[in-house]
């Protein structure tokens, strides 16, 4: 049996510079209504300002059976904050949550999935039990390359030094002292869609093609976890929902899948 865990980093529109406002109520709850419709629970990875703002979406996921896990308070790097600010973020986020769905959460991914040990120990001083940010090396993720940026040579050569870093690379959950390491074993969708997929627009037939083709391959090629990672913004504007129906739906037709929430997940773990 293989277990598949499904992230959502659920950031908002006002989160970052330049990005078309939309609907973050609507593509929640549209998110929300493809989940349901194949009865499977996600991990909302969700910075504790949105659940500020939009506290009823927020409500709706924990109320449907979701995990909801910090992802900072306004999607702060991580690395570029001091520790004790770090602290002091993290537990204003679980006092956000604690007021809007009476929980606290025990996982943690750090916006872009900033690491580090003196990172990591906050993370246990605070009493998290799962983070999720190492990730996969960055050749994996193509299956193609735009050989105006990439030259060919530099192509061949970096898919050669992923494969020797494969063999090191850990892609099953494991235990770091008192927390559970969750790794993305999938690409993030801002990663396998191209061209970068922008708020409030489609995305050509031909990149969800690919991008599709990109996760499944993942799947194929893991072993007994596989997860995906997507961001609201992006797998839930435009035309791109229809890429999270079609993967959920191959997932689902999987005889061996058996689908789980990090906070179920690590208790498997020794």
């Amino acid at each position: 049996m293989k277990l598949v865990t499904v992230f959502f980093d659920l950031e908002g529109p006002f989160l970052w510079r330049d990005v078309p406002k939309f609907d973050i109520e609507k593509v929640v709850k549209n998110i929300s209504d493809v989940l349901v419709g194949f009865g499977i629970k996600a991990v909302f990875n969700t910075c504790g300002l949105v659940a500020e703002r939009f506290p009823r979406s927020i409500a709706m996921l924990h109320d449907e059976g979701h995990e909801i896990a910090s992802h900072g308070y306004a999607h702060e790097n991580f690395s570029k904050v001091p520790l004790p600010e770090l602290d002091a973020l993290l537990a204003r986020t679980e006092r956000v949550f604690e007021h809007v769905f009476g929980e606290e959460p025990i996982g943690v991914r750090a916006p872009w999935l900033a690491r580090s040990e003196s990172i990591y120990d906050i993370y246990r001083k605070r009493k998290y039990r799962w983070t999720s940010n190492l990730n996969v090396p960055f050749w994996v993720t193509r299956s193609r390359v735009d050989f105006g940026s990439v030259s060919y040579p530099r192509w061949v050569i970096g898919k050669a030094v992923y494969k020797v870093r494969r063999l090191s690379h850990k892609e099953e959950p494991f235990r770091k002292d008192s927390l559970v390491e969750i790794p993305l074993v999938s690409p993030l969708d801002v990663y396998c869609i191209y061209p970068y997929p922008q708020v409030g627009g489609d995305s050509p037939e031909s990149s969800l093609e690919e991008a599709y083709r990109i996760l499944v391959s993942h799947y194929r090629s893991s072993k007994k976890f596989f997860n995906l990672n997507f961001h609201e913004h992006s797998i839930g504007t435009g035309n791109r929902l229809r890429l999270l129906e079609r993967v959920l739906s191959f997932l689902s037709e999987q005889s061996d899948v058996s689908f789980i929430l990090a906070s179920k997940l690590v208790s498997s773990i020794g």
